[in-house]
Parts: structure tokens; sequence; C-alpha cells
């Protein structure tokens, strides 16, 4: 797994299931809920919707597993964002400005 920063890109295949962490830069250890929303554009609603964990080793960062069916019908460059919601109601989303970015390639067909 590869932790990736809210200036980095995260690269992956069509088809293929990728376990992410995604550091929030934040301890998120009394948030009640964390979602990763993924969108080809921004003020869209989201492609990718996937409730992620906090790594229990470090609570800066969310582990979100992508799978094969949502990167099978899901290609090109996704503006990422998660959103933490927290016991108060509180939803905060991270980064705090910009986003991060997914890219889902496509495979290179049968047999590849």
């Amino acid at each position: 797994m590869t932790t990736v920063e809210a200036n980095q890109i995260w690269h992956m295949k069509q088809g293929d299931q990728v376990n992410t962490r995604w550091q929030a830069g934040i301890d998120l250890t009394d948030a009640t809920e964390l979602l990763f929303l993924a969108s080809t554009e921004c003020d869209a609603p989201a492609e990718i919707e996937v409730v992620g964990t906090l790594d229990p080793a470090d609570p800066t960062i969310v582990i979100v597993l992508i799978t094969s069916t949502m990167s099978e019908d899901n290609t090109g460059y996704f503006y990422v964002e998660i959103q933490a919601t927290f016991p108060n109601g509180e939803v905060i989303t991270l980064p705090a400005e910009g986003y991060c970015a997914l890219i889902i390639s496509p495979d290179l067909g049968p047999g590849s």
C-alpha cells in the first residue's frame, strides 16, 4: 500500500482492486464516518463512493479499498476528497484546499 499525500496523484488500472492509504493531515480519531468521494467533475455527484477506515497505527491515515467493480466501471481522472463526519454533526472535507487525484487507466484488454 502506498500513502497518497494531498498533492499527489494515485494511479491504478481499470479492473484492478487496490487498497489505498490517504493522508488526511489531521487526527481523525473522533470521526464517526470517513467517506471517500471521487468524481470526474468538480461540483458533481461522486461516481465512486467508499466508506473508509482509520489506520489504527496512524489516526491521520484513511484506508480505502477501491474494488475491481468500481475501477471496471470508471476510468479517467477523478477529483478526490475525504468527508469526515464527527459526533456533533460537523462535516469537514480533506484536503481543505483543492483535491487529491485518482487516475484509473483503461486496461489493455482480454489476456493482458
